[in-house]
């Protein structure tokens, strides 16, 4: 599930650990972006509100101020025309209930109401906000997954269709695999995201056939070139944790290399590929991986990522002299001494 179905399922869990946790994630939504939707910000606050556990007048407190925030929030989304109407009549308009709006209106110009109805008041709006956003949204997200895997697994169909043709001596037509993949460069934003993690697990399925995904590649090369970045950055991640498919991962990549699709997004994520890489194992196959990353970035390669590139080309080959091979600790500690460099340089650069 992606993080946002998640945090989904953590805000409306039954359990009070899983609703700050899903919390920490909300508080981190805000502090990262000024447009966190109106829905997750006032599902935040009547969460935090339900967990809050002062005494009676803080609780009070709380509620009164997550629900006057739910109920003028979505009023003033649903407002239109010229003049502005009441709170009653916008409210009715979108669902919310009258009791709900008495409540807010005690709260906002008379005393506090009481505790448990400001209780009753918060799990009304969390119903409501399950029922307007959050399922919605959710059946939005599976319904993207779902299209995006259609279309990867149309794709996958009709190569392999074309290959049994070809294999048979037959005239094949570029046009279906050139139409089908101007249809998936042309998805939107949020299944281009999703894009590289789904082609990765056709790739396992397919055996990393180059062939087979070079007119995808290229298609993205040229018009989406961040996310066939965000595919090789998916492809390191996959590479440390699924050892059986090291070998099959750096044939692909060099085939990316080899073909001139490692564009300028990617040459800008270099870093980012070579930290993954050595944050997993420092083995044989890490090193060279992320030599053929830093080889292939010259022109993007600081000094001190270039002495990383040139230890990492003296020590991933084998060594005939037992005198001369240095030992795994002996890299490992070159490296992070190295990589500490780096990163202290890069933070006083930004």
């Amino acid at each position: 599930p992606s993080v946002w179905q998640k945090v989904y399922n953590l805000l409306y869990s039954p359990d009070e650990p899983s609703k700050r946790e899903g919390l920490s994630f909300v508080n981190m939504w805000a502090a990262r972006s000024q447009r966190l939707p109106l829905s997750v910000e006032c599902t935040g606050e009547l969460v935090a509100a339900s967990l809050e556990s002062g005494d009676r007048t803080a609780q009070i407190s709380v509620y009164s101020l997550a629900v006057i925030r739910f109920v003028n929030g979505h009023v003033d989304k649903a407002q239109g025309g010229v003049f502005a109407r009441s709170v009653a009549s916008v409210a009715a308009e979108i669902g919310i209930p009258d009791w709900i709006i008495d409540i807010r209106h005690e709260a906002t110009h008379k005393c506090l109401p009481c505790r448990d109805r400001l209780r009753m008041a918060a799990e009304y709006a969390l119903r409501w906000l399950e029922e307007k956003y959050w399922k919605p949204q959710s059946q939005c997200l599976e319904n993207a997954e779902q299209k995006v895997e259609n279309c990867l697994a149309g794709y996958v169909e009709l190569q392999r269709r074309l290959d049994g043709m070809r294999e048979e001596g037959k005239k094949t037509n570029k046009t279906e695999i050139t139409l089908l993949v101007e249809q998936i460069s042309s998805l939107s934003q949020y299944e281009l995201s999703l894009l590289p993690t789904k082609l990765v697990s056709c790739l396992e399925v397919t055996s990393f056939s180059f062939p087979m995904w070079k007119p995808l590649l290229i298609q993205l090369n040229k018009n989406k070139p961040h996310v066939l970045a965000h595919l090789i950055h998916v492809l390191c991640q996959n590479y440390s944790s699924k050892f059986q498919l090291r070998q099959n991962i750096i044939s692909f990549v060099e085939s990316i290399i080899s073909k001139d699709l490692f564009g300028v997004p990617c040459k800008d994520q270099h870093t980012l590929y070579v930290d993954t890489l050595l944050n997993s194992q420092n083995d044989h196959q890490t090193r060279r991986l992320s030599s053929i990353f830093l080889n292939h970035c010259t022109d993007h390669v600081t000094g001190k990522y270039a002495k990383l590139r040139d230890l990492l080309n003296i020590h991933h080959l084998p060594k005939t002299s037992p005198t001369c091979t240095p030992t795994p600790h002996d890299i490992s500690k070159q490296i992070e001494n190295l990589r500490s460099i780096i990163k202290n340089l890069e933070s006083k650069s930004t």
